[in-house]
């Protein structure tokens, strides 16, 4: 969710009205501050820059909803997706935050899979890539039909080496989930005749 902040001007202008817009407090919902992190996450992957006094007012709005027991598991994953975008982005470090907010999440909701593949993104940004491939299979438990959930898998084992698993755990989603084949092809085709891992 969120909108398309098209270029870094237009990113500017937008962090400039929020922090305008957290000063006036009756439009400073708890939606508000989601949508407009969920928008953050948007234009930094499509590489925009963002500025350290930006990344301190999205993280602050953000851990105010938390501290204040919002306990929609969004805001948790909407926080800790942001961590992740700017591990991968700018500096790694963002990973060890993502990583103890998703560590909240599933303690709010362990039977919801999407907390355990978000904090292995934040393992495999560290090279933790063991305990990562084992969330990816707690995930597959938990959603053993969803079809992204083998992916996400193949794509973690893919990361440890284990390249013979994640075909076959690529094959299963593409199974499960047709409209994953312009994703999971490329994969499998590179991989054919690796004999990497178990």
């Amino acid at each position: 969710a969120g909108i398309w902040l098209e270029d870094q001007k237009q990113f500017n202008e937008a962090i400039a009205k929020y922090e305008k817009i957290l000063r006036l407090s009756s439009l400073a919902t708890p939606q508000t501050q989601v949508f407009f992190t969920a928008s953050v996450i948007n234009s930094v992957q499509n590489g925009n820059e963002i500025s350290p006094d930006s990344i301190t007012i999205v993280t602050r709005e953000m851990q105010k909803l938390i501290t204040n027991g919002w306990k929609d598991i969004g805001v948790y994953y909407t926080l800790g997706n942001f961590y992740n975008v700017l591990g991968h982005r700018m500096d790694p470090k963002y990973f060890s935050e993502a990583e103890m907010v998703f560590r909240e999440s599933i303690a709010l909701s362990p039977a919801n899979q999407k907390g355990y593949t978000f904090l292995a993104d934040a393992l495999i940004g560290m090279g933790r890539y063991d305990e990562a491939v084992s969330l990816l299979q707690k995930a597959v438990e938990l959603e053993p039909r969803l079809g992204n959930s083998h992916w996400e898998l193949a794509k973690g084992l893919a990361q440890a080496e284990r390249i013979q698993d994640a075909r076959k755990s690529a094959e299963r989603a593409l199974e499960l989930d047709p409209t994953l084949e312009s994703q999971i092809l490329p994969f499998v085709q590179s991989t054919e005749g690796s004999e990497g891992g178990r």
